[in-house]
């Protein structure tokens, strides 16, 4: 008699990606309740250490529900400063928090205003090309005004970070010779239609007529919740040198 060999095979339900961006940093760092993250800005959730000196807004926090995805909900949670007189001079620790299930919050996004005039604006939650996205965007408020724009996708029962990177090369291969972006770089976003616009100008500004203005604008999709050229073009300017 032969014996018969049964093979059972089990499904392992995939675990939950949980992207977080903070200043020079990616990590994945575990759930936590509220009050965890309420009690002090110095918390250290994952295996990066947040930077600045936190204990400054040790004091208060603000508690801000930006919108609901889904079963998500998703916060803005703001650090102020210990002592008021300094306000002016203290930038705002921000946090953004996404509420997977009741009492249970995951940080996404840390930035520390560095120096007086940068910024945090409120968290954005986007549609495009039928998927719900978070939008970070920080101003450094330094001399030049540069900025910085984090994207998160929900994907499937959590949250990943996007990578731009692909669309700005697709941009760079269509800038005209002896051009270039911007400085800082200026961009734009149509989410409606899939379109990312990218400045550019001459490279010398004593000989424009070297160089071209306008604009690159590239076409994208959401594949894979991450961001994926289609098409990219450059188009003049009509404005004359």
């Amino acid at each position: 008699m032969r014996a018969g060999l049964l093979v059972v095979l089990f499904s392992v339900p995939a675990l939950a990606q949980w992207d977080r961006y903070l200043p020079g940093a990616t990590d994945n760092p575990s759930p936590h309740p509220l009050a965890y993250f309420t009690s002090s800005a110095c918390v250290s959730p994952g295996k990066y250490d947040r930077t600045g000196d936190c204990s400054s807004y040790r004091a208060t926090t603000g508690l801000k529900l930006i919108g609901h995805v889904g079963k998500f909900d998703v916060y803005d949670l703001i650090y102020s400063p210990q002592n008021p007189d300094q306000g002016a001079a203290l930038s705002v620790l921000v946090s953004a928090l996404v509420e997977s299930e009741r009492g249970v919050f995951h940080e996404i996004y840390f930035q520390l205003a560095m120096q007086v005039g940068a910024a945090n604006t409120p968290t954005q939650l986007v549609h495009a090309d039928g998927q719900d996205l978070v939008v970070e965007h920080y101003e450094d408020g330094g001399q030049h005004h540069t900025y910085e724009e984090t994207y998160f996708s929900f994907s499937g029962d959590g949250i990943k970070l996007m990578h731009p990177e692909r669309i700005k090369e697709a941009a760079q291969k269509r800038v005209p010779e002896n051009s270039s972006f911007t400085s800082p770089l200026s961009s734009t976003i149509n989410y409606d239609d899939l379109k990312w616009e990218f400045n550019v100008t001459p490279m010398d500004w004593r000989h424009p007529e070297q160089g071209s203005d306008g604009k690159v604008i590239v076409h994208f999709k959401i594949e894979s919740g991450d961001f994926a050229p289609k098409s990219a073009e450059f188009v003049p300017s009509t404005r004359a040198h």
